[in-house]
């Protein structure tokens, strides 16, 4: 009787202390991590965030009374937005431009994480408007050696292998093997449906492909 279990593909630690792989010598048939986007499309600083890029629009073609307009309504934002202002240490009201730059600089560091957008369903793919945004997320960690068609035919890939795979782990079949690694990492551990490792005796001790 084959052992078999499913696991997420982002846990380098389940390809080595995983009862299946250590102690039966089992198929871990990888699957994909839930969808990841930028953690500022699903915070509460988002309305924050758009109110900012219109000041700085305005004050990109001089609209002296956009601006005042705006600045009003972004420090009432931060008024209103429960500790906000001690976090940032934002004191004096009247230096505008200071505030501006705090907050900006605050918003740009959540762009930069990631948060998880629901659950993954095995051997499928999130509804398009969540895609799109998984795939753009893929690849702003990269973009110099990335494109949005690469990473989407991973990502295909890797729903279509999943079911097929692990049917064909039930029939007692070869089953490729793939490392770990969180897909935005390394898109070397796509597509999934492989049979997760963490160690590689012929080619050395490695827990994770490196980021790139």
């Amino acid at each position: 009787m084959p052992n078999i279990t499913t696991c997420e593909k982002d846990d380098p630690g389940h390809g080595i202390i995983n009862p299946v792989k250590r102690r039966a010598y089992g198929v871990i048939i990888s699957h994909l991590t839930p969808p990841l986007i930028g953690a500022v499309e699903y915070t509460k600083y988002r309305e924050l965030d758009n109110l900012i890029k219109s000041y700085n629009d305005a004050r990109s073609i001089g609209d002296n009374e956009r601006m005042e307009i705006l600045k009003s309504q972004i420090l009432e934002a931060i008024k209103n937005e429960t500790g906000l202002s001690e976090r940032l240490k934002i004191i004096n009201t009247s230096d505008f431009d200071a505030i501006l730059a705090k907050i900006s600089d605050y918003i740009e560091y959540i762009a930069e994480s990631y948060t998880t957008n629901g659950l993954h369903t095995f051997r499928a793919l999130p509804d398009n408007k969540t895609l799109e945004k998984f795939i753009e997320a893929i690849v702003s960690f990269n973009p110099a050696n990335r494109t949005r068609e690469q990473v989407r035919s991973l990502l295909i890939q890797s729903a279509e292998n999943e079911m097929k795979n692990l049917l064909r782990a039930l029939k007692g079949e070869y089953i490729e093997p793939g490392g770990v690694n969180d897909p935005i990492c390394s898109l070397d551990v796509l597509p999934t449906g492989r049979n997760m490792y963490s160690l590689n005796p012929s080619g050395g001790y490695q827990i994770s492909p490196p980021c790139k």
